[in-house]
């Protein structure tokens, strides 16, 4: 990973992490979507529920690589998170940044024909992905996110960087893994919380 740092994220978005970034973050556009997880009680489904492929529940991919990434998140796994973030950031790229729907059923279904021939199947464009892989960028590894009892916290993923999010009102620096300067763009004063540190900062 040596060649991924430091970070640099300017308010287009386009100047971050390696240059495989640079399509996805242009592409997606800066809005968040945070998709929610229903466990489903597949015991209990009627005939008319299950369809034809059987008695299985499935999620839609950007549900739960959503979850798994706020798992990994609160473990404090970086790398793993990184990961994921160019893994998706490929995928996107070998399909020119139209994504589609995609369900974890390839090994059963769907690998014949034309089926075969790509990595998802249902509705074009799903604008799903995108915005989970948004959400996991920004509020996840860049460690981004409005706060409750204060405007912002900030627990960046990420060991030495820059960043600038005008959208958020806040630029910052990590050094080894920690906060080390943080500056309002904005003309009201910001409260920081630094959860890894347990204490809030007035910008």
């Amino acid at each position: 990973m040596s060649g991924i740092v430091p970070v640099t994220v300017s308010v287009q978005w386009v100047s971050v992490l390696p240059p495989k970034l640079n399509g996805i973050c242009s592409a997606v556009g800066v809005r968040t979507l945070l998709s929610v997880l229903s466990a489903a009680k597949v015991e209990d489904y009627t005939p008319d529920e299950i369809g034809v492929g059987g008695p299985y529940d499935v999620c839609e991919a950007g549900r739960y690589w959503c979850w798994d990434a706020m798992f990994l998140a609160s473990q404090e796994n970086g790398a793993r998170v990184l990961q994921q973030l160019l893994q998706v950031c490929a995928q996107a790229q070998t399909d020119r940044y139209q994504m589609g729907e995609r369900y974890d059923m390839n090994y059963v279904y769907y690998n014949t024909g034309a089926d075969a021939a790509r990595n998802w199947h249902g509705a074009k464009q799903y604008y799903e992905y995108p915005n989970v892989w948004i959400y996991v960028f920004v509020c996840l590894y860049l460690g981004v996110r409005r706060g409750f009892d204060c405007d912002l916290e900030l627990s960046p993923l990420f060991q030495n960087g820059s960043v600038t999010l005008a959208q958020y009102g806040v630029a910052f620096t990590v050094t080894e893994g920690k906060v080390t300067e943080i500056r309002n763009l904005g003309d009201r004063p910001l409260t920081v919380l630094l959860p890894r540190e347990n204490r809030t900062v007035t910008v």
